[in-house]
């Protein structure tokens, strides 16, 4: 699947797959009413979690309010460019309904299938990942 992409960005695969499968593992359901962490400790974990993740990837990090918001960011200048985005996930409904357990990661036809893959834990990363490149003044190389 992934013999057509350039070496540089073959090379991000397994390395994104594995934050993934971290990041999906945090049942991160919102979950106001836990008092000392603006979403939840779940919600919380997640967050410090995608930091450490961007951090890994030489971002500079920020964990603000109580978990209310973090960002990462990387590269020097006047100019930004936001990649917005959130971590918690809405509740996976009963247990019973389920074949394993939904925070499990499972690849499967090149795949990889968990509960916040694709809303919205997968894309979060996948952005980090493609802006560090973008960070590092390697855009041409995308």
């Amino acid at each position: 699947m992934f013999a057509s992409l350039p070496s540089h960005l073959a090379a991000q695969h397994a390395p994104l797959k594995v934050a993934l499968s971290e990041l999906v593992r945090i049942p991160s359901v919102c979950a106001e009413e836990e008092g000392r962490y603006s979403f939840g400790a779940a919600v919380d974990q997640a967050l410090r979690a995608a930091l450490q993740i961007a951090g890994d990837l030489g971002f500079r990090t920020h964990y603000g309010d109580r978990g209310y918001y973090g960002y990462a960011e990387i590269g020097e200048g006047a100019e930004m460019v936001g990649v917005l985005g959130h971590l918690d996930v809405v509740p996976p409904g009963k247990l019973e309904d389920w074949e394993r357990d939904r925070f499990d990661s499972v690849e499967a036809d090149g795949m990889l299938y968990s509960w916040g893959t694709q809303d919205e834990k997968g894309p979060l990363l996948a952005a980090r990942f493609a802006s560090r490149r973008l960070g590092r003044g390697k855009l041409s190389q995308l």
